[in-house]
């Protein structure tokens, strides 16, 4: 029922961006979601951006485990493309991150559980698959904002100020390094160029008076 308009408007064929993105993520129970930014370059060539569903334990989706599925939802891609339209299909890659934030609480607040309920709520904030403003995943290629971080204020209720928050690059960083906090003084924003999605590597909540 869903689908019907769209059905009677493309006959099972990719055309706009929606359509892409909606056929990947019918090629395979596989697929978490799909992403496609409607662009076609000179030789047909048209982008999608395929997120796997992970597997028990896992943060983000294996990516050598996921290349069948990348090769499956190209295929059937193709079968429904029009002639001269060459579907590119790609897994979904991550910019890690760490990320430190000081907190100004409530009186009377349990500091060490306000601490705990803050890195989760971070964590869910920008998890890929149920993160972002509407909870259905972080938006591909969304920018990060330090001031995405104010929304804490409303939704844990014993903070009472988001006082800074510094983002930290940390995909050009070996993963065995120190935290970003040790290496400079971050940033206020983090652009995707390159990247798709997210990948929380370490934060750090402290609370101020």
């Amino acid at each position: 029922i869903t689908r019907a308009p769209s059905l009677l408007t493309t006959r099972d064929r990719a055309v706009t961006a929606s359509d892409f993105e909606m056929i990947a993520k019918e090629a395979s129970s596989e697929v978490a979601r799909a992403y496609c930014d409607g662009k076609m370059d000179e030789d047909g060539k048209v982008s999608i951006v395929i997120l796997p569903h992970r597997r028990a334990g896992e943060s983000i989706p294996n990516a050598f485990l996921s290349e069948g599925l990348r090769e499956q939802v190209a295929h059937y891609l193709k079968a429904r493309c029009l002639i001269n339209v060459q579907p590119i299909v790609s897994l979904a890659k991550f910019l890690r991150v760490d990320i430190s934030i000081h907190l100004r609480l409530r009186p009377n607040s349990n500091a060490i559980q306000v601490r705990e309920v803050a890195k989760e709520w971070v964590r869910s904030f920008l998890d890929p698959y149920e993160g972002g403003l509407d909870q259905v995943g972080w938006v591909f290629g969304e920018t990060l904002y330090a001031q995405d971080f104010a929304r804490m204020v409303l939704e844990i209720p014993e903070v009472r100020h988001v006082v800074d928050v510094r983002l930290y690059e940390m995909s050009s960083k070996d993963s065995r390094s120190v935290p970003g906090w040790e290496l400079g003084s971050g940033d206020s924003e983090l652009h995707l160029d390159g990247y798709d999605l997210f990948q929380i590597r370490r934060i750090r909540v402290q609370i101020g008076e």
